[in-house]
């Protein structure tokens, strides 16, 4: 990936780090899912939020030099691209002494390696954070991961320069509502069978892990709360190139079935769109929708279809949705909350 930075960020060896006022071993919050027990971080979007009152912050990380993150500083946010090993970047300095907010959260996606939180230093005193009222989950393939939604067209491959999590139409949404995302997506990744043809590893069965390329069963996972709503935007890669999984409806069906047993009150989108091309398209978005229409039919009154046109905005990356078509995407999924959740936009 690219090493160009485009945020100004120093990266210093913890020895030459100045005298500080307070140090923590973990974060006022974890952002997503992660590994509270080694304090690490894979799914796309997952991270970390200090809070503190002081003028300077800094924050130590162990990664393999794969990924970036996003840095938001009181709403501002910058690019960060991590380097290999174990390294301390100065996310803050030279601020007014007062109470600031810096979120880190991954842009790149856990095929690249995980990210390791160290401990954060400040020139002040770092305090707590609460934890958010509205809460979403989106649980998708390479769209909601953010693959290509930099990129300039359809003839760039998948390269973590051009992927972007912050970007995707869930985060956008979450940001406007003041909602915390948990975003469990993988590239390639299908409800029934995998882009490469492979059945194992899809979603559903990732979607179980901590770490999402790691095989251990769910266990230290910090996730914020209960959500509110939950986005399914899965069907693209068992659709896509002319296939016809005969066992979608059984695997789609038995994941909504688990979702709705875990979250009784949360409101379902089954989302489909926008990539798949004229042929594919109506059958995966025909095929969701006799799911959906059925299982309202039998009760399920809080699951709704969301469709995104194909057209929708530009093309990134491997035809992927761009940054304008995922902007496109994220104002038709706040009109569907807003209508039946009442949420405000901020």
């Amino acid at each position: 990936m690219s090493k160009r930075t485009i945020i100004s960020i120093a990266i210093a060896c913890l020895t030459l780090s100045p005298v500080s006022a307070d140090t923590v071993k973990g974060p006022a919050r974890w952002i997503g899912r992660t590994d509270i027990a080694s304090k690490r971080f894979a799914w796309p979007g997952s991270g970390v939020e200090l809070r503190f009152i002081g003028t300077r912050a800094e924050i130590t990380l162990i990664d393999d030099g794969n990924n970036s993150v996003m840095v938001e500083l009181d709403g501002q946010a910058n690019r960060l691209d991590l380097a290999n090993g174990r390294k301390t970047y100065v996310l803050a300095e030279n601020l007014e002494q007062r109470a600031h907010t810096i979120r880190l959260t991954r842009r790149t996606e856990g095929q690249l390696g995980p990210t390791q939180f160290v401990d954060a230093i400040t020139d002040g005193t770092f305090v707590g954070a609460g934890t958010p009222e509205k809460q979403i989950v989106v649980i998708g393939d390479s769209i909601s991961a953010g693959y290509g939604i930099e990129g300039k067209s359809h003839t760039c491959a998948f390269s973590p320069d051009t992927e972007n999590q912050y970007l995707t139409y869930a985060a956008i949404a979450a940001r406007s509502f003041g909602a915390e995302i948990t975003t469990l997506a993988a590239s390639g990744r299908g409800a029934s069978i995998n882009a490469d043809g492979t059945l194992n590893g899809t979603l559903p069965q990732l979607m179980d892990r901590t770490m999402p390329f790691d095989d251990a069963p769910l266990a230290n996972a910090e996730e914020a709360g209960r959500p509110d709503v939950i986005v399914v935007h899965l069907g693209t890669n068992d659709f896509g190139n002319k296939r016809r999984p005969r066992t979608f409806e059984k695997d789609y069906g038995y994941l909504l079935t688990k979702l709705r047993a875990a979250h009784p009150d949360a409101i379902i989108y089954a989302a489909i769109g926008p990539m798949l091309d004229q042929y594919d398209f109506p059958i995966a978005r025909d095929s969701i929708a006799e799911i959906v229409s059925a299982r309202v039919n039998s009760g399920d009154k809080s699951l709704r279809k969301l469709v995104f046109e194909p057209g929708i905005g530009g093309i990134g990356c491997d035809w992927h949705p761009d940054t304008e078509a995922n902007i496109e995407m994220a104002r038709q999924l706040e009109a569907a909350i807003i209508r039946d959740l009442g949420w405000n936009i901020r």
